[in-house]
Order: C-alpha cells, then sequence, then structure tokens
C-alpha cells in the first residue's frame, strides 16, 4: 500500500495532469497550438469555410451574438441565399471575350440555322413537333462548337478558381450559356418553319438574323456573367458535411473570432454545431451547442510569442466555458475577452461586437478580428477535462475523498491481483438444469454467453467485466439485455461511447424492444440520452410525451395481473416441456441402441406383424387403463390364444357362421352381464330359477302378482279364495317353469323381488341396446353363476385383444387371422411363438415405445415461439416499469423536473441533492464518453453499472474519470479493430517523458516493486481501456455468435484474426453468387490523379442505379483503401440525378478501411482502385500478416483488413481493375479466400448428389414430393439437400461432432408477404445410421442423442433455425403424412399449443385499451384505477356532465341538478382589482367563462390592456387570462 495520503496524492496529481495534458493537446509533436483554422486537410479534404466570402451570413452571424436566444434557434442556408459573384477580374475577362465575337461566326451559324429549318420542314412536315426538337438539338450543338466554347475554356479556369459551381448536378456553364443564346431563335423555330411551308418563296435568313444577332448574343451573356453566382455557402458546406461523414472522430463547429499568430489563424471561440441537411429543399439548417469555449492554447501560446518578442508576462484568467442561455446574450462575456486581449498584446484597432461589421485590431505580432468560420475538427474533450482540473483542485484544498477515490482504484489496478470469477460460473452454469440454462427472465433473446455476463454482473465479488465482441457478435445487442436486466432490478446504469454510430444502436435496439408494447403509437420512449447537440430529457417530459405515456402505464397496470399470469403459464409450460426432454434424454443409454439393434436383426418383419399405434389408439378412445390392458397383454393373449377354445365353441353356439366380430359381441356381451351382476350377485341366481325368461314373460308375471294382491285386499284378505291363490300360483309356475311348487302366500316376497330384478336387467339391457330375450338365453347356457365366472375370467383377460382384432382386419390379415372365420384365431403367428421369441418380440416393441415416447416428446414444442411470447411479457412488465418512474417523477417533482431541465440546457451538473431522483426517473441513460461529464458530478458508485461500448478506441485518460463514478464497470470492444486514434497518433517522445515522470513519482511515493512498476505501465495513454481491464477483469468473456453476414462473408476474419472461433449464426440459402461477387474491369489508370480510379467509381455507379431500377430495398455502402477515391465516389454521387434516393432509401454511405467501423450495410461494393501500373495497396494493408510487428503501422494496417471486409450482411462486391492473382501482399490473400470461396461450385438437389451411405435421404426426398405441402406451395418452396448442417453445427459448437452421412434437408419458403423462412430436415436413423458401429462409440456417442443436444437444438431454434426430425418412431406406416403435418405446423403462424389465455397478448390488450379510451369508448377512473365504459363516468350533478371518478366509486350520485354559474359579462376596466409586473410570479385564483375557478402559479410574459399572458406552472405551456376574472392574486 501508499506510504502517506501526501505520497498517494503525489502520484494522483501527477496521473491526472499527464491524462489532462494528452487530451489538451494528444501528444503531438507541434510547436502550434492543436485547433487552428484550416480550410483543406492533409488528405485535401475541405474541413473549412472562411466565411469572409460571404460576408452577410458572416455579419448575420456576429449579429446572433448581440441578440437574446440568438444561438438558441436553427438558422437556415439556403441555396442561392448566401452566394458571390464573379470579381472585377473575371469580368474584364468576359467583356473581352464577348468582344471578340466575330460576325462571321454568327453569320455561320444562322446560315446553318436556315439550311437545317428548310430541310426538316421538307422531310417532316407532317411531324413538326418532331422536327422542332431535332433542329434544336442540331442549333444548340453548333452554337455550342462556335460561340461558346472559345469563351468557356478561357474562363472555366478562372471562375474555377473562385467557385464551387461544379458540385450543382443539374447545370454547367456551357450548357447555361448555350441555352441562353438559344433561347430567342428557338422560340422563333416553329414561326419559321411554318412560313417555309405555307410560302415556297419565303426566305428565312432575314427572320433568323433578328432572332440570332451578335447585339443580343453579346448582351445576353454580359448580363448572365455579371449576376453569375460563382460560390454558394450552400455548397460550400455540403463539401464541409461530406468531410465530416467521411472523417473518423470529427464534429462541425463555429468559430467565432479569430487570432493571427506567426501567419497561422486561430479561433478565438468555438462551438460545436450540427449541420442536417434536406436536399429535397437544397437546404441547411444549422443548429448551436448552448456552450462556447474559449480557446486558451492560441491565447497561452499568443502570451508566449509575446513574451520571447517583448518579454512581457501576461496571464489569461477568464473560464474557459461559455454558456449561452435564456436569459442574457453572450455579447458582454465576448467583448471582455476582446477587451482585454486588445489591451494584454497591445493591439490597435478596438472591436465592438455590438458593431456586426467586419473589424481588425492588429500590430506587427497578432491580427485579432471578429470573422467567423465553419470548420471540421477533432471532437472536443473538454468535459473530461474539466474533470481533471476538478481533480487536481480538490487535491490542492486537501479534499480527502477525491484521494479516497483514487486509493482505491490505484489498490486495484496497481497493488492486487484481481479476484477472477469466470471458472466459478462456469461451473454454476454448468449445474443448471436446461431449464434454467433455456428458460430465462429478458425482453430480448440471449445466448448462453449473454447469459453468462449478466450473471457475472450479479457476483458480489465482480466489479470489473471484460467482454471481447468481434465484428458482428451482438455487442449492443448484449449491452441492450444487461440494460434491460438493470431495469428490472430497479438499478442504474451509464451507457457510454466515443462513437454516436454505436450508442445510436443502442439506443435503437431499446427503443425497438420498447416499441414491441407501444406498437404504431409515436411514444417518445424515456431513456434520457445525453449529449453536446441535444438531450431527450424536454422530449420525454413534454406534457403531450407524459400524456402519452400515462395511457400506456394506466392500459399496462390494468393489465398486470394477466402479464404475471401470462408468463408464470408459458415459463411453466416451457420448463415441463424442457424438464420431460430432459428427463427422457437422461434415460437413453447407448446398451439400450445396442440391444435394440440386435432384437432389430433376430425378429424378421413378419414377427413385427402388430402395429404399435393401433394398441395405443385403441387404449386411448376407450380411455383403458393401461395396467388393465397394454401391448405386453396384446401379445401375451395372442400366444395363449388355445385358452378360449371351449368359450369359443359356446359362441359357435349361439351364431351360425360365426366370425370374429361374433366372437368380440359375445365377449362385450358377457362383460355387460359381469358388470350387472357384479352389483348384486345373490340376486343373480333369478335366472336360474325360472324356465323360461322373456320379455313376455316379465310383464305376465306382473300381472299375475298384481291380481293376486288385489284378491288378497281387504280386512278379510285371502281367508275364502285359497282356491283362486292356488291356481295363481300354478299359472305362473307353468308359464315361467319354475321347477319347484311355488304358493303365492308365502312366495310372493320373492317372486316380487325375482320380478324387480329382472326388470332392472330388461332396463340395463335396453340402455345398452341389447336383445334382454338373446342375453337371457347366453345366461341360461351356463348352469350357475359359478360357470359363468369362469368364462368371465376368460373374457376379461382376451376382451381388448378381440376387440382390436374385430376393428383392426389389416392387422388380422398380417396375423394370419381370417375375420370371417372364427377358428382362425387360433391359428395367428403368435400362437406359435415359443416362450423366448415371444418375450423377444415384446422386448422389440417396448424399446420401440421408448424411443417413441422421447421423440413425440420432442414434437409440437415450439421453443423459439414461446420464448418470443414470454420476451414480450418481459418487454411490457419492463416497460410498466420504466413508464411508471417517469410519471412518479414528473407527479412528484414538478419543480426539480423543470430545474433539471434547465441545468442540462446550460450543459450544467446534476445537483447531488437531486440526482438519486434523476436516476430514478431514468435508470438507463446514454451518452458520449466525451459529454456525460458535463452533466454528472465527480463521485464514487453513482451509477450501480457504467458500461462502455467500442472500449477499444477509448483510451484510458478518456475512460478513468467514468470508472470512478461506478460501482461495477463492464467494457466492450475488439483489439482485432481500431484503437483510439488519438492516442495512435500520440508521439512517442513526448508521451515517454510524461511517462517516466509518473515513473518516478511512482517509485518516490507509492513503490518500487518491479511488479508494480511494470503494470504501472498499462497507465499510459496509448492503453486502450479495453487493453486495461483486461488485466484486473473479474470476469471476462468473448462474443462468438456472429449475426450479421453468412458464414462465407466472415471466414476471412475468423480465419486470420480470430483462430477460426467465430460461429455464423445465418443459414446462406442463396446461392454464392447472390452473396459473394468479382468483377475485373480489367482497367488501367491513365488521367486520375493520385489514388483514384473513375472507371470503378463510374461502374458501382450503375451498379447503384441498378438497385434503384429494379425496386430493390437494401442499405448500401461503398469502402475503398484511398479517401482520393472516397472524395471521387461522394463526388460524382452529389452531381447525380439519383442523390437524394441514394442516400435516404439506400442509406448510401461511402467509406474508406479507416471509417467503416461500428457500420453495416446489406450490400457492400468494393473498389480496390489498383491496376497493374498502379497499385498503392501496401500503404494502406500489411506485406505480411506474420511480420505485421516489423512493419511500420502493422497493427493498424492489420486492423484495416479485419474491420474493412467484415461490414457486410446480404452481398460482398467487388470492384477491381485487375485480377485477383494480381494482388500482391496480404490484401492479395484476403481477395483470394474470398474468391476462392465465390468461385466454388455448389451442387444441387440430384439423385446423384445424394449421400450413398444414406439409403433414407432418396426415400425422405420422394416423402416430401409427395406431400400436400408441396403440391399446394411448389412455386414458393425450394429444396436443397446434402446441406452442410454439420458444418454449421460444428462452427457454432466445436466440440459438436455430428456425422456427415446424416441426411440433411433445407426447405426454403417463401410466404405471401415474401419473407423467407427456413427448416431443416433431418432423418435420424437408428438402424439405418449405426449399421456400421464404427460410427458411435463410447467417446462419441453423447454427441447424438442426449439433453446437451436437445439445448443447442433449442438454442438455433431461437436463432431462427428450426427442425424436423424424422426417424421410424415419428413416422411409423404413413410418412408422407407425418412429414406434411410437420411442415404445415411450422410453416404456419399459429402456435399448437392450447393456451387459452393467448388468444390475445397483452400487447394487443394494452393497445385495445388506449384505442378505446382515445376514442372515448372507455375512461380510467383515478379511484379504483380500472378502466370503465364511459357511461360509468356520467354524473348529471357536475357541470361537465363527467367525472373523473367512475360512479360506482362514488358511491353513486344525487339526482338533485346543480346551480349554474356561468359568467358571460363582457370586460370591463373598472372590475380588475389587481396589477401585475412582467416577469413576476403571482398565485393566483382565476373564474372561467363556464364559472369554475382554479387556483394557479403564473409567471407573467406580458401585459395589455384585457388580457394577461403567463407561463402556467400547473399545465406546464403558455396561458392568458382575462384580468377581470382574477378574483385573487398574491406576488411571488
Amino acid at each position: 500500500m501508499m506510504a502517506t495520503k501526501a505520497g498517494r496524492n503525489n502520484f494522483v496529481e501527477e496521473l491526472c495532469k499527464y491524462y489532462m495534458h494528452f487530451l489538451q493537446n494528444g501528444f503531438k509533436s507541434q510547436r502550434f497550438p492543436k485547433r487552428s483554422i484550416k480550410y483543406t486537410n492533409e488528405k485535401n479534404f475541405k474541413v473549412g469555410i472562411n466565411l469572409s466570402k460571404y460576408e452577410k451570413f458572416n455579419e448575420y452571424i456576429r449579429k446572433l451574438l448581440t441578440k437574446q436566444n440568438g444561438f438558441q434557434n436553427d438558422i437556415s442556408i439556403k441555396k442561392g441565399s448566401y452566394s458571390v459573384k464573379l470579381n472585377d477580374t473575371s469580368v474584364d475577362l468576359v467583356k473581352k471575350l464577348i468582344k471578340q465575337i466575330k460576325d462571321k461566326d454568327v453569320e455561320r451559324i444562322v446560315l446553318l440555322s436556315v439550311k437545317t429549318i428548310k430541310e426538316f420542314a421538307s422531310s417532316h412536315r407532317n411531324r413538326p413537333d418532331e422536327a422542332y426538337d431535332k433542329i434544336n438539338e442540331i442549333i444548340k450543338k453548333d452554337i455550342t462548337d462556335i460561340i461558346i466554347k472559345p469563351i468557356t475554356e478561357k474562363m472555366e479556369p478562372l471562375i474555377g478558381s473562385q467557385s464551387n459551381f461544379e458540385i450543382e448536378s443539374l447545370y454547367t456553364l456551357e450548357e447555361k450559356l448555350t441555352d441562353l443564346v438559344l433561347d430567342p431563335l428557338s422560340e422563333g423555330i416553329p414561326l419559321i418553319f411554318n412560313n417555309i411551308l405555307a410560302d415556297k418563296k419565303y426566305k428565312p435568313k432575314e427572320q433568323t438574323t433578328e432572332l440570332f444577332n451578335k447585339k443580343d448574343i453579346s448582351s445576353r451573356l454580359l448580363d448572365l456573367f455579371l449576376n453569375f453566382e460563382v460560390k454558394d455557402l450552400y455548397y460550400d458546406l455540403q463539401e464541409i458535411v461530406n468531410s465530416f461523414k467521411n472523417l473518423d472522430k470529427k464534429e462541425i463547429y463555429l468559430y467565432f473570432g479569430e487570432i493571427e499568430i506567426e501567419k497561422r489563424r486561430f479561433p478565438l471561440f468555438y462551438s460545436q454545431i450540427n449541420v442536417k441537411e434536406y436536399s429535397t429543399e437544397s437546404l441547411f439548417k444549422v443548429s448551436f451547442s448552448n456552450e462556447f469555449f474559449v480557446n486558451k492554447r492560441a491565447i497561452d501560446f499568443a502570451f508566449q510569442t509575446l513574451l520571447k518578442e517583448d518579454k512581457k508576462v501576461e496571464k489569461f484568467d477568464e473560464e474557459r466555458k461559455l454558456f449561452v442561455s435564456e436569459d442574457n446574450t453572450l455579447l458582454p462575456k465576448f467583448n471582455d475577452i476582446y477587451v482585454s486581449l486588445i489591451s494584454k498584446l497591445r493591439t490597435e484597432g478596438n472591436i465592438d461586437l455590438s458593431n456586426s461589421k467586419k473589424q481588425i485590431s492588429k500590430n506587427i505580432y497578432f491580427v485579432l478580428s471578429n470573422n467567423c468560420s465553419f470548420c471540421v475538427f477533432d471532437k472536443s474533450d473538454e468535459s473530461l477535462i474539466n474533470d481533471y482540473e476538478n481533480i487536481l483542485e480538490k487535491l490542492l484544498q486537501g479534499d480527502s475523498d477525491i484521494a479516497e477515490m483514487f486509493k482505491q482504484l490505484i489498490t486495484d489496478f496497481l497493488l492486487k491481483e484481481p479476484e477472477v470469477i469466470n471458472q466459478e460460473v462456469e461451473d454454476k452454469w454448468e449445474g443448471l438444469d436446461i431449464t434454467e440454462r433455456l428458460n430465462y427472465e429478458s425482453p430480448i433473446p440471449l445466448n448462453p454467453e449473454q447469459q453468462k455476463i449478466i450473471r457475472s454482473l450479479k457476483h458480489d465479488q465482480c466489479k470489473y467485466v471484460t467482454v471481447e465482441g468481434p465484428p458482428g457478435t451482438g455487442k449492443s445487442h448484449t449491452i441492450s439485455a444487461i440494460a434491460f436486466d438493470y431495469i428490472l432490478k430497479n438499478k442504474s446504469i451509464l451507457i457510454l461511447s466515443d462513437t454516436r454510430e454505436a450508442l445510436d444502436v443502442v439506443e435503437n435496439k431499446i427503443d425497438q424492444t420498447l416499441n414491441q408494447v407501444r406498437r404504431s403509437h409515436n411514444v417518445q420512449n424515456p431513456i434520457l440520452r445525453l449529449g453536446k447537440m441535444g438531450n431527450t430529457y424536454n422530449k420525454i417530459l413534454a406534457k403531450s410525451s407524459i400524456d402519452n405515456l400515462r395511457d400506456f402505464h394506466r392500459a399496462q397496470r390494468s393489465h398486470s395481473e394477466k402479464t404475471n399470469e401470462n408468463i408464470k403459464q408459458i415459463s411453466d409450460v416451457v420448463n415441463d416441456r424442457l424438464q420431460i426432454l430432459s428427463d427422457h434424454y437422461k434415460s437413453i443409454d447407448k446398451e439400450k441402441f445396442e440391444e435394440f439393434e440386435e432384437i432389430s436383426k433376430t425378429c424378421s418383419k413378419e414377427d413385427l406383424a402388430i402395429n404399435a399405434d393401433t394398441i395405443k389408439n385403441y387404449i386411448a378412445e376407450n380411455s383403458i387403463n393401461k395396467d388393465e390392458f397394454n401391448f405386453e397383454n396384446f401379445i401375451d393373449t395372442l400366444n395363449e390364444i388355445a385358452d378360449l377354445e371351449i368359450l369359443v365353441e359356446k359362441v359357435k353356439d349361439s351364431y351360425s357362421n360365426a366370425t370374429v366380430e361374433n366372437l368380440s359381441d359375445f365377449f362385450n356381451l358377457l362383460s355387460l352381464i359381469d358388470t350387472f351382476a357384479s352389483q348384486d350377485k345373490n340376486s343373480f341366481k333369478t335366472f336360474y330359477y325360472f324356465g323360461n325368461i322373456s320379455t313376455n314373460n316379465i310383464t305376465y308375471l306382473y300381472k299375475k302378482l298384481e291380481e293376486y294382491s288385489h284378491e288378497t285386499a281387504g280386512i278379510f284378505g285371502g281367508v275364502f279364495k285359497s282356491g283362486k291363490i292356488i291356481e295363481l300360483s300354478d299359472q305362473i309356475k307353468r308359464k315361467l317353469k319354475i321347477k319347484k311348487d311355488i304358493n303365492l302366500k308365502v312366495d310372493y316376497e320373492k317372486l316380487t323381488s325375482y320380478n324387480d330384478y329382472l326388470s332392472q336387467f330388461k332396463d340395463f339391457t335396453s340402455n345398452k341396446k341389447l336383445n334382454f330375450d338373446k342375453t337371457v338365453k347366453i345366461i341360461k347356457k351356463y348352469e350357475s353363476y359359478s360357470e359363468l365366472q369362469q368364462d368371465i375370467k376368460l373374457v376379461n383377460k382376451f376382451r381388448h385383444s378381440i376387440n382390436v382384432l374385430n376393428n383392426d382386419k389389416k392387422l388380422c390379415r398380417d396375423l394370419g387371422i381370417n375375420i370371417k372365420k372364427i377358428n382362425s384365431i387360433f391359428e395367428n403367428k403368435f400362437a406359435t411363438f415359443d416362450k423366448e421369441k415371444k418375450e423377444l418380440i415384446k422386448k422389440y416393441y417396448n424399446l420401440e415405445g421408448f424411443f417413441t415416447g422421447i421423440f413425440d416428446h420432442s414434437e409440437n414444442f415450439d421453443y423459439a415461439t414461446l420464448m418470443k411470447k414470454l420476451q414480450s411479457l418481459h418487454t411490457t412488465k419492463m416497460t410498466d416499469v420504466i413508464d411508471g418512474g417517469i410519471i412518479q417523477f414528473y407527479d412528484n417533482n414538478k419543480n426539480t423536473a423543470r430545474s433539471l431541465s434547465k441545468i442540462i440546457r446550460a450543459k450544467q451538473k446534476f445537483p447531488k441533492d437531486q440526482f438519486q431522483k434523476l436516476k430514478n426517473a431514468f435508470p438507463c441513460i446514454i451518452s458520449s464518453v466525451r459529454d456525460f461529464s458535463e452533466y454528472i458530478d465527480l463521485d464514487m458508485g453513482m451509477f450501480d453499472l457504467i458500461i462502455i461500448d467500442e472500449a477499444s478506441q477509448v483510451s484510458i485518460a478518456q475512460a478513468f474519470p467514468a470508472i470512478i463514478r461506478a460501482k461495477k464497470i463492464l467494457v466492450l470492444g475488439d483489439k482485432k479493430q481500431f484503437s483510439n486514434l488519438q492516442s495512435y497518433q500520440a508521439t512517442s517522445i513526448i508521451n515517454n517523458t510524461y511517462q517516466n515522470k509518473l515513473r518516478k513519482v511512482f517509485r518516490e511515493n507509492i513503490s518500487k516493486d518491479a511488479i508494480q512498476l511494470e503494470r504501472l505501465a498499462s497507465f499510459n495513454v496509448k492503453t486502450s481501456i479495453l487493453d486495461f481491464f483486461q488485466r484486473i477483469s473479474n470476469y471476462e468473456a468473448r462474443l462468438k455468435k456472429h449475426f450479421r453476414g453468412y458464414p462465407e462473408h466472415i471466414a476471412y476474419c475468423s480465419k486470420t484474426f480470430y483462430n477460426n472461433d467465430l460461429q455464423a449464426i445465418r443459414l446462406r440459402t442463396k446461392p454464392i453468387k447472390e452473396v459473394i461477387h468479382f468483377e475485373n474491369l480489367k482497367y488501367e489508370i491513365k488521367d486520375e490523379i493520385n489514388n483514384s480510379n473513375k472507371k470503378e467509381a463510374e461502374h458501382i455507379i450503375k451498379q447503384l442505379e441498378k438497385i434503384k431500377s429494379d425496386k430493390t430495398s437494401v442499405s448500401v455502402g461503398i469502402i475503398t483503401p484511398f479517401t482520393d477515391q472516397q472524395r471521387l465516389i461522394t463526388s460524382l454521387i452529389q452531381k447525380h440525378k439519383d442523390k437524394d434516393y441514394f442516400e435516404e432509401e439506400l442509406k448510401l454511405k461511402i467509406m474508406t478501411f479507416d471509417t467503416c467501423q461500428g457500420e453495416e450495410r446489406q450490400i457492400v461494393f468494393y473498389s480496390m482502385v489498383a491496376t497493374k501500373n498502379k497499385d498503392k495497396l501496401n500503404w494502406i494493408f500489411p506485406v505480411d500478416l506474420a511480420n505485421k510487428d516489423l512493419e511500420e503501422y502493422g497493427d493498424k494496417k492489420a486492423q484495416r483488413l479485419n474491420v474493412g471486409l467484415s461490414r457486410v450482411q446480404e452481398k460482398m462486391y467487388f470492384t477491381m481493375s485487375k485480377s485477383v492473382e494480381e494482388f500482391k501482399n496480404e490484401i492479395g490473400n484476403a481477395l483470394r479466400f474470398i474468391n476462392n470461396i465465390w468461385a466454388s461450385e455448389e451442387k444441387l438437389p440430384k439423385n446423384k448428389d445424394l449421400d450413398p451411405k444414406s439409403p433414407m435421404e432418396k426415400e425422405v426426398l420422394q416423402w416430401f414430393k409427395q406431400t400436400p405441402f408441396y403440391l399446394e406451395n411448389k412455386n414458393k418452396v425450394e429444396l436443397k439437400s446434402q446441406f452442410p448442417i454439420g458444418d454449421y453445427f460444428k462452427q457454432i459448437y466445436p466440440d459438436y461432432h455430428h456425422p456427415k452421412f446424416v441426411v440433411d434437408f433445407l426447405v426454403i419458403y417463401k410466404d405471401e408477404n415474401n419473407d423467407e423462412k427456413k427448416v431443416v430436415i433431418e432423418y435420424d436413423g437408428l438402424k439405418e445410421h449405426f449399421d456400421n458401429k464404427d460410427l458411435v462409440t463410447d467417446t462419441n456417442y453423447e454427441d447424438y442423442y442426449t439433453v446437451d443436444h436437445e439445448e443447442r437444438q433449442k438454442i438455433l431454434e431461437s436463432y431462427g433455425v428450426i427442425f424436423i426430425r424424422l426417424n421410424k418412431f415419428v413416422i411409423k406406416e404413413n410418412p408422407i403424412k407425418y412429414l406434411d403435418k410437420q411442415l404445415k405446423q411450422t410453416f404456419s403462424k399459429k402456435s399448437n399449443l392450447n393456451i387459452s389465455q393467448h388468444k390475445k397478448d397483452v400487447a394487443d390488450l394494452i393497445e385495445e385499451t388506449i384505442k378505446k379510451t382515445r376514442e372515448g369508448q372507455t375512461k380510467h377512473c383515478d379511484k379504483c384505477k380500472e378502466y370503465k365504459p364511459i357511461k360509468d363516468f356520467k354524473d348529471p350533478n357536475l357541470r361537465s356532465g363527467m367525472g373523473i371518478v367512475c360512479v360506482s366509486c362514488k358511491g353513486g350520485f344525487s339526482k338533485k341538478s346543480r346551480k349554474k354559474n356561468v359568467s358571460k359579462k363582457e370586460f370591463k376596466s373598472k372590475d380588475v382589482k389587481f396589477k401585475w409586473k412582467e416577469g413576476s410570479e403571482y398565485n393566483i385564483s382565476y373564474v372561467n367563462a363556464s364559472g369554475w375557478a382554479s387556483q394557479r402559479k403564473v409567471k407573467i410574459r406580458s401585459i395589455d390592456n384585457k388580457f394577461i399572458h403567463t407561463y402556467d406552472y400547473q399545465t406546464n405551456e403558455n396561458r392568458t387570462f382575462r384580468k377581470d376574472r382574477v378574483k385573487d392574486s398574491k406576488s411571488l
């Protein structure tokens, strides 16, 4: 640790000075201040406009300084508004050239014109309109060649030196002059033409001479040149904007005022501006930053010069930053600085900026002026410099907090080893089951790498995280996912980068996710973006935005319960299905496969005659318990069918020509009889008491028993009727053939009971649709119930098997059973099997059922769709959190909100005591690494997490202030892409001097330990924050999944820079020629200067024209090695008639290999420029990558290759002027590598190309062709065979060993919207695939059928790679039907999961709620917080008739009408009771025209006779109040 606090402070002070000085001047070896006024840079780009050329505009800018709010409003620069005419020298030359026009040349044109008109009058008599056009064309050429060209050839060099007219695409100088001279004659041609036709004697020369003569020509030309605008600020600004787009890490600035020192000019004040082009209106709009900076470095340099020349010491003590505010102008501050400088520099002449005219003050050393310029210059680090100044100031004051901040940082970075948690994170990840890895909480999809990063950030011991993200690997997606996670956990996050593009991508990603809930509604999402040129704060807190957010928040809250329910339900479904998959896959082992294979070889096809689905379907359709009947029972009963011999004989006795169907009916009948008998076994003997039971006899018995009852009724009963009773008894005995004698006096109750039982059985048979008499006959065949029970046992054993046979004629045939002959059941194939064979077959079917069960569970589980639904619900939940925070902030902190708005506009820091409220309202803030400290105070742990994107481009000097403010830091970047340019260009001599001094202070105050001194080298300004963090990270990750282009696009970069480690996710379904193209123009540069190639530029522009004509909706980029070529192409595009289309529709951007980082386009054109005889590519790219360290700028040259060749999404188009073989060095290797991919032939899906080792492939192809899906969609479907899915898996999962012989097809289907969907069909055979025993071993088995295999597939499905897996277990007997069903389900948009709650997504319900509210159908109750029909808010007691609380919450309402108090009286000044003062604030009580009183807090803006015009703090808008209606007023 450090010896003393003083020693620690000394080191911190030296470190801060080192970083601050670097940010101020970049350590460039130059004597002059860095920020000077230049109009072109070293690459010949136009980077400045001297506004003295446009004095009208120059004066306009100076006037803005004198106006209140002068720099707070946009200004417009329209084409032609600010222009410059020819100078006097040029006008004199014009006059001389016009005088030199010869009479004979004019006469010559007249004669040629007459001749031409006559010829066409003869040949085109009936086609005059066509004749006029052709005559004009011929005469125009003559005028150009004879009159105009002699003038322009001499004028153009002089005009060109003072003009930018070449940029204008519509006219050239020659066209203007020719059209001007031709115009009178052109108008007269029809008249001359018609006169010739009308009068053969007519002589047209006289009339032609009158229209075309030297005097008129000279007059017209002179007028044009006197008013000719050779310069236009619009075009100058256009060049500046183009340079800004083409150069890296630059901004456009307004320079106000100048100081000239030693013939070099420097701005006195500068401010960043934003220039937006409206090309269709030929207009630029310029918006200003609300801060100006004083160029103190230039002023200090002037004082150093003064000291050197006059030995006088002066100091400049003014503040470096000046704020533009609403309340006052910058004029006094600027004037004070001018007065101070004029005095100290002893220049002659005063400058008063209240006078907008041009002014100068000078002496022999210096020239001061109020001239202005627009210039492109490096991005500013002013706010970071302020941070370091703040640190130094606090150290000087003995501030212990600052020292403590650095104590922790230095301890972490220099004195401690980082606690690395990578292995712990990996171990925990491996310990998770499949449900925890695949079912995660996030609004956007995450791959395992991204999930692990989020998990690492939750680790208590993890403070520093480093993520390497090669090109296209989803860095912005990862950042968004982390931001969402922190928002959902109510934590704060600050996202920083040094590139606007990177921040734009992140902001757009967050917006796109939130807008899934917003749908079509245009809502300003509450993500705070802070920057020099604007912020989103005021947009978010505008009343209209808050109202929109409030609508959404209320709608979200009203459906929050459903949101949570749906999240739980879908999550449970996903977990359940994944768990089932996991459990089944865990139960698979190699022994089962081997056993199944052995049994398959032992059993013949005839042995396996049973279709397992027949049994399965029978069980399902009849709801049979598997313990009662299953597949093994069926096989056992077939084998033991001889046990039915006696029972079959009974069937044959009951049915003539008995069949299997009769047997089934008999069994079912006995089963039903048993069902009835088992309810009352003792009563079943009834059937054996009576000898003759029939429907009629039951009726007969009932009547006789009724007759007996009637006869024995009364007091004396049957005392005198014994004869009658004996007769009735005898009749019953004879009729029903009762064996024993009966006496009704004794047996009446028993007979009645028997009769009731038979009646119940009669009802039972009726309900079961059985014939009662026939059923009784069957029962009577048995001597007793116990005898029947013996057969019932056989029935229960065989009934289901017999039913199955009866229901499936094909099965009977396969088993050798003739369904028409009942005895044939004894001849079924299984009846002859011995016990061993029977058990073997049962084992086969058991294993087949086992595997079928596993693969059946894989079906109909659309993981990707379910996760999308889940992510949508998490988005809704997150949006609710974000919206709720900002609404709460707006409602509860109105004064704070307004104050913060002013603070942000003034670029001031947020007050510490209010910052927590701001973080609660805006948990996610996005800003430039150079700008954030303008607003956020320097304090430890202000954010839970700070992310720095594109960290390889951020110097440690820029990042250090951010590190202080974070509890945790995550940096993302790529060392193989460009580093920080300013650091890269820092002069080693200057940097080493600072490094040596820092090292000395460290040794004296901290430690002399060699290891710690070595670590100190990481504090070098040339170290990016990415490199720095890799030494102290607690967790390091590398993103490998490449989402941008196809595998072929990234192959070179992956091989060359990433050790073949990048895993391209996108499946290429297009021919290779459509994703890579090489065009060799075979051109040799002739007239081109510098490093440009006009032929290549023109060819690329023709391709752009073709894209437009084809109406292809794509984004396009052009990348070239040389800035000269970039500038040439930019110039040609600017002149092109389709410029607007290229820029707006194609998003065209023209880049060099140096300026394309962070960009991506669907089509990228590469213009390589080099030819056989002129090739300077070795200046740009490395000669040999293996020895790049020995080459000057070798690293940067290598980075150019990696960055430039990884920007494409859909198509790489290489435009070259020589063959690929003729390119040298590493660029040649790169081009040849990509060309080899392009030149490779692709296989078509022909039978000869199918895998001979896979006999199933031809069958799968035939199945596919026969599916109704294919037959109905032939024109929409493309099938690719032999698709290298194994290679695809392999490059995504290096440890994946998918066998290449597995049948693979890729189906490409284009729906009605021409959207492409892709499905992989894979046949996973067992016997077919595993006949070769060498293919599956103990070491590779797990790569075939394991839960890991399923997890990988589900992850790939989430990337859009859908699988249909075929095997013998799922296709069964009808593979075509199965495949067709899977294809239709897969390509259908409908989910086949029965989740009732998802008839409508929550987002749909929210949108519907908002729509109904805005249409006036529903309203939100402020009390119960529910949306109810509008009628529930109607209240006749309210003047408006409508309440804000529903009637239910009010407990109903009274019918009493409310007294009206509407004030309609006219204004009278005598009724005005109060007086007000402009600019003051008041609390007023106001009664409006409807008689409604309200309390208001207002600020008086202006007052007239009748009204006070105010800013109303209640509504945050300007409002007007009538004076006489103000009932009370109190000054604040």
